[in-house]
């Protein structure tokens, strides 16, 4: 990989030509959308001076241009999102496999137990997956929600962030789960249907003598005899550390020899931009939202796992 010393000089050397070219792209959707504008204008004008036919005419316009627009906007993002984005994975992390359109499996997300309320919406975007720091990882933006009123005029969102599946090579049998301290998704009754996405086990509630880290967390598991080389002192030193850092609200799960993991955040990481294309503070969050993904697999040092 060739050497780029700082952020600023990757960005003049690999991306401002890509915006550049972006930024065509960008102007030829927006002037569709300013062509319909102009369009119904007209129409509406022509209606008030009762010149049926040429509203009807202009309103033939106005639907063209917001299909071109459309169709502009749509092929906008996809090479953004490719082009962009895909350079940054590539300088950080060369042999990682980046489709923007693609998502971690809801199978996936309801294993790993992170979450137990059944939900109505599932959407993401963002997969990565590959080598880094010699572990194997699949990570994507999620978003669910449920419907709190039918037909969906009232939504709330049950998880919006960042989830990592990272497949393990030492197995463990049953399950640990580490969810925020005072959100345990346990069903409270047989009949308390409200955390009962997937089945859970008999779990165990496990006290480690750790006042901090119990203080944020609670640790539960299917096999408590087995959970301590995967969440000793090292381990929940770093998960203490990823929320004082990240300041975002985190769960971890080992289910069926995965690890999974959630980073709660509100705004979408990898979203383009219609206005101020190269701007390099923009451009800037983009890099700085793939080096934190690289960063927690980093960090959480699973590889004495794998």
């Amino acid at each position: 990989m060739e050497e780029i010393k700082d952020f600023e000089k990757f960005y003049n050397t690999k991306l401002k030509p890509i915006l550049s070219d972006l930024k065509l792209q960008n102007s030829d959707a927006s002037g569709w959308r300013v062509a319909s504008l102009i369009f119904l204008m007209f129409a509406i004008v022509c209606f008030f001076l009762s010149q049926i036919i040429v509203g009807i005419s202009l309103l033939i316009f106005v639907l063209i241009s917001i299909y071109k627009y459309k169709k502009k906007k749509t092929i906008f993002i996809k090479s953004f999102k490719e082009t962009v984005t895909g350079e940054v994975i590539k300088y950080l992390e060369t042999g990682l496999i980046y489709k923007p359109d693609e998502y971690i499996s809801p199978v996936d997300y309801e294993k790993s137990s992170l979450f137990r309320k059944i939900y109505d919406n599932y959407n993401g975007s963002g997969f990565i997956s590959g080598y880094s720091n010699n572990v194997n990882f699949f990570c994507s933006e999620l978003e669910t929600s449920y419907e709190k009123l039918p037909g969906g005029s009232a939504v709330a969102t049950i998880f919006r962030g960042l989830f990592f599946a990272i497949p393990l090579k030492i197995y463990f049998t049953g399950a640990i789960y580490i969810w925020p301290k005072g959100d345990e998704q346990l069903t409270k009754s047989f009949v308390d249907d409200y955390y009962s996405l997937f089945p859970l086990g008999e779990v165990y509630s496990i006290h480690l003598n750790d006042s901090v880290f119990e203080n944020i967390f609670s640790v539960y598991s299917t096999h408590p005899e087995n959970i301590a080389p995967f969440i000793d002192y090292e381990f929940r030193e770093v998960l203490i550390n990823l929320v004082k850092q990240l300041r975002k609200e985190i769960r971890f799960s080992i289910v069926g020899g995965i690890c999974y993991l959630s980073i709660s955040i509100n705004n979408v990481l990898l979203k383009p931009s219609f206005s101020n294309t190269e701007n390099i503070e923009l451009a800037k969050e983009y890099y700085f939202s793939v080096q934190l993904i690289l960063n927690v697999i980093s960090q959480l040092n699973l590889k004495r796992f794998v």
